[in-house]
């Protein structure tokens, strides 16, 4: 249960922070634009272990949760002005 709850925060954060990059890079705001791609970076290397662990041992929840857990994170990335 403790894996679930990790990989819905990583992805939520790794699918909310790589939007508000790609924002920031076209904003042209380089100091935003490198923090994001940091953070971007830490949780990806997480949510992506735990989603191809899921994948290869055939835990379909686990991939459910992974891809919900993104686009739900894609979702909220949108609804910050910045």
């Amino acid at each position: 249960m403790g894996e679930i709850i990790i990989l819905i925060i990583s992805q939520i954060v790794f699918s909310f922070v790589r939007n508000l990059n790609v924002r920031y890079t076209a904003k042209d705001s380089v100091s935003m634009a490198l923090f994001t791609s940091a953070i971007t970076k830490v949780v990806w290397i997480v949510t992506l272990s735990i989603g191809i662990k899921a994948f290869i041992n055939e835990d379909w929840l686990v991939v459910l949760v992974f891809v919900i857990s993104g686009v739900f994170g894609d979702y909220l990335s949108f609804k910050v002005k910045i």
